[in-house]
């Protein structure tokens, strides 16, 4: 090899090395560029705001979000709104409401308000008045299982506050437990309530939230001062059916977009107080009751 080959042979060596450089850099950069998309895409399920009081405190303090009005709103419009509480609390990037649980509300429909489903179902009053009922759920996602009183005409008042309204009162989550617990004020409703309704099955859980994150079947491993009206869940997993639809049993023509469908499974009564109720959630379905729950759900009525 002569000198001029010995020439050429170095510049296509230092050519390959330079291309492969550069194309190394353009990786490293197009990596960089996609972990600065997604911060935390890869590191945690919760938002940045929840990650960094859990890595204080292990433990985290939800805000709980008010009702909302969503009688007449656009399927779209309830979505958006449903991705701005739902980006609050979990990393979801890319978040879609879950289309078996969402898919079915339709546009421009009333809601059931929450006014009538609390104080004032059997006055002759607008049942989509002031803000919906579902909004309790919809507005707080970290909730995954919360409670409700489905059945009207138990309550009156002519003068209908905030303070009628069941809803939770504080939801924490706890990373060392993998634990959300919520608790609600549960005598001050008793209270509006005589002994005689007490004793009936008033309350049921609401799984809306844990359908659509996937979180399709529970149980109830703990329970204290409340009686179930069947006991499926405290014996084995239950797959959870809710959604939303238009039903028609808001009274109005044409029907509202509301909770569906009534589950006797989850339907309980509250013996005494303090009462609360603990659970295990899976996505898929588990083959026994003791293996490790993906998340863990206290229920404390006060």
């Amino acid at each position: 090899m002569n000198e001029e080959q010995i020439k050429n042979a170095i510049c296509i060596i230092l050519i390959i090395l330079g291309v492969t450089v550069i194309g190394i850099n353009k990786i490293n950069n197009f990596d960089i560029k996609k972990i600065f998309e997604h911060p935390n895409q890869n590191i945690s399920k919760f938002s940045m705001e929840l990650n960094m009081a859990l890595a204080e405190n292990g433990v985290a303090n939800i805000q709980v979000n008010a009702p909302t009005k969503l009688s007449y709103k656009t399927k779209q419009e309830i979505f958006n709104q449903r991705k701005i509480y739902v980006n609050k609390v979990f990393n979801i990037p890319k978040y879609k409401p879950n289309e078996e649980v969402f898919g079915q509300i339709e546009d421009n429909k009333p809601w059931i308000g929450l006014d009538a489903a609390s104080c004032s179902w059997n006055f002759n009053m607008d049942r989509d008045k002031g803000v919906s009922e579902e909004s309790v759920f919809l507005n707080n996602p970290m909730a995954l299982i919360a409670v409700e009183m489905p059945y009207y005409g138990y309550l009156y008042s002519n003068n209908c506050t905030s303070d009628n309204y069941f809803m939770p009162k504080t939801i924490s989550y706890d990373e060392n437990n993998n634990l959300i617990t919520i608790t609600y004020d549960t005598k001050k409703l008793l209270k509006r309530l005589s002994p005689d309704v007490q004793k009936k099955y008033l309350f049921v859980l609401n799984a809306l939230n844990a359908r659509d994150f996937g979180y399709q079947w529970g149980f109830v491993s703990q329970h204290e001062n409340v009686k179930f009206k069947e006991k499926v869940i405290l014996s084995s997993p239950y797959y959870f059916l809710n959604y939303i639809h238009v039903g028609m049993s808001c009274g109005i023509n044409g029907g509202c977009n509301n909770g569906s469908p009534f589950q006797q499974e989850l339907n309980f009564r509250i013996i005494s107080l303090p009462a609360k109720i603990q659970m295990k959630l899976w996505k898929d379905q588990p083959k026994f009751t003791t293996k490790n729950s993906d998340i863990n759900i206290l229920l404390l009525l006060e």
